[in-house]
């Protein structure tokens, strides 16, 4: 279910941008975390006010492969499997 409250565009994510919209929760603060499939944390930013579409901008040199997405507002954790390549 979170899986459809959670979108990511595009995914697979061409270099190292991409588009986050969380449905139902624009304008709370959210904690951006990307990890692979270990847990290892590649990225981790906080946004003060998710907008409809939130541009995220990955750090230059993240390996190409699957990671996983957590976005953690004050009432939940969202996750969605995000392919770079």
């Amino acid at each position: 279910k979170d899986a459809k409250a959670l979108s990511v565009t595009p995914n697979p994510v061409n270099g190292h941008e991409f588009n986050l919209a969380l449905k139902g929760e624009t304008g709370s603060s959210a904690t951006i975390k990307v990890t692979n499939l270990s847990g290892k944390v590649f990225h981790q930013q906080s946004i003060e006010a998710l907008a409809p579409s939130s541009r995220i901008s990955l750090p230059q040199g993240l390996p190409d492969g699957i990671y996983i997405l957590h976005v953690t507002t004050a009432s939940k954790t969202y996750r969605q499997r995000i392919v770079i390549e």
